[in-house]
C-alpha cells in the first residue's frame, strides 16, 4: 500500500509540474498544443498496433477510449467548457465545474474501487475466521440475480450478481443447512412468459401450467435444482407469494423470512447470502427481526492493490486503466453511494442499529 501511495503521489506531482510549466510559466506556446496532441495520439496508436497483445496496448486503448465512448466524450466536452478561460478560471464556472468534477471522480475506477473496497472489507471482517457450523437455513437474497433471455431464447440467464446463487448451492451441498429460502419476488417489468416444455413450470403458489407468472424466485429455484439442490429443499416465502411482492428490499425479505419461522425466529441461525456491498445493512436488518446471522458475502467488485502480504488471498496490480474514467467505475460508485444512503434511511426508520451487537 505504501508503494502504491508513493506511486500516485509522484505522478500527481509530475502532473502538477507539467500543468505549471504549460499554463503558468507558459514554457510552450499555445499554438503548439494541438500539434503536440496529434503527434502523441499517432505515437500511441503506432505502439498499440505494433504490440497489440501487451499490457501497454491495453492501457493505450483505455486512454484512447476517452475520445469515442459516451462517458469519455461527455467528460471531454465538459472539460472544454469549464477550461475555456484557462485552468485558473475553473472554479468560476459554478455548477458546471462541480458536475464535471463529480462525474470525473466517481467514474474513475481507482476511486470507485476504493469506495467499494471499504464496504467489502467490512463484509470480510464480519465473516471473520469463518463460521462453518450448521445453520437452520440458507437465506438467498436473489433479487436481480437472473433475467429472462431474449426473444426466441428458452433459458434463464444470470446477471453479474448471479454468483449469489452458486454460493447458496455450494453452501447447501457442503451440508451447512437442509433448506434454502429464496427471496426475490416477482418481476415488475414482466407479466408472464413461456418456459420450455421440458422444465417444471411451477408458480410460486405451487400450481403448474405452461404459462408461468414472471417470478424471479421460481427462476432461481429452477437454477438451484440444476445445481444439485432438490426441489423439496427450496422454499419461497409464503408472504412474498401471497402479496405478489414486486418490490423486494432487505426489510421485506427479513420480514418474509421471519414469517417462515412462525413470526418469531428466537435467535435462529441463518447463513445470509447477498452482495458484499450490502452485507452489513442486510445483516443488521435480519438481526433486528430476531435472527442470528452468519454472513456469506458474494458479488465482490474489488481486490486489494499491490498487497502480497495478504497471501494466499488474491491481489491486483495498480495499472493505468484504473485512472481512466469508465462506465464500470461510475456504476460501482453509484451502487456504493446508494448503499450508504439506504443505510441512513434504514437507521432513521429504526430497521437497523448503528452497531452490530
Amino acid at each position: 500500500m505504501f508503494e502504491t501511495l508513493t506511486f500516485i503521489l509522484i505522478w500527481l506531482f509530475i502532473g502538477w509540474l507539467i500543468w505549471y510549466l504549460l499554463f503558468q510559466v507558459k514554457a510552450i506556446p499555445v499554438p503548439y498544443y494541438t500539434g503536440l496532441g496529434i503527434v502523441t495520439i499517432c505515437a500511441l496508436l503506432t505502439i498499440a498496433f505494433m504490440n497489440p497483445d501487451g499490457r501497454t496496448s491495453e492501457s493505450i486503448g483505455s486512454l484512447l477510449s476517452l475520445l469515442i465512448t459516451p462517458l469519455g466524450l461527455s467528460l471531454l466536452l465538459l472539460s472544454r467548457w469549464v477550461l475555456r478561460d484557462g485552468p485558473g478560471k475553473f472554479a468560476t464556472n459554478g455548477i458546471t465545474a462541480w458536475a464535471f468534477t463529480v462525474l470525473l471522480l466517481f467514474s474513475t475506477p481507482a476511486i470507485s474501487f476504493l469506495l467499494a473496497g471499504q464496504l467489502e472489507r467490512e463484509a470480510v471482517q464480519m465473516v471473520g475466521n469463518g463460521d462453518r457450523n450448521a445453520v437452520e437455513a440458507i437465506v438467498l437474497m436473489g433479487n436481480g440475480t437472473t433475467r429472462v433471455a431474449g426473444i426466441g431464447q428458452q433459458r434463464i440467464e444470470l446477471t453479474e450478481s448471479g454468483d449469489r446463487i452458486t454460493l447458496a448451492a455450494q453452501l447447501y451441498r457442503s451440508g451447512r443447512a437442509n433448506r434454502i429460502i429464496v427471496s426475490a419476488g416477482f418481476r415488475p417489468e414482466l407479466n408472464a412468459y413461456w418456459r420450455p416444455a421440458s422444465s417444471d413450470c411451477r408458480n410460486p403458489d405451487g400450481t403448474t401450467n405452461n404459462r408461468c407468472r414472471a417470478a424471479e424466485s421460481s427462476d432461481i429455484s429452477i437454477l438451484l435444482q440444476e445445481m444439485g439442490v432438490p426441489a423439496s429443499a427450496i422454499i419461497i416465502p409464503r408472504s412474498e407469494v401471497a402479496n405478489k411482492r414486486e418490490v423486494v428490499n432487505v426489510r421485506n425479505s427479513a420480514l418474509d423470512v421471519r414469517d417462515e419461522f412462525g413470526g418469531n425466529p428466537q435467535g435462529a441461525r441463518v447463513a445470509l447470502v447477498t452482495s458484499a456491498i450490502e452485507m452489513r445493512r442486510s445483516t443488521l436488518a435480519f438481526e433486528a427481526v430476531g435472527f442470528r446471522v452468519v454472513p456469506s458475502p458474494s458479488d465482490f467488485y474489488t481486490l486489494p492493490y499491490d498487497a502480497p502480504d495478504i497471501t494466499p488471498l488474491p491481489w491486483r496490480y495498480f495499472s493505468i486503466p484504473d485512472l481512466v474514467p469508465s462506465s464500470e467505475g461510475l456504476t460501482i460508485s453509484t451502487k456504493v453511494v446508494t448503499e450508504y444512503l439506504q443505510s441512513v434511511f434504514y437507521f432513521l426508520r429504526g430497521w437497523i442499529s448503528p452497531f452490530r451487537l
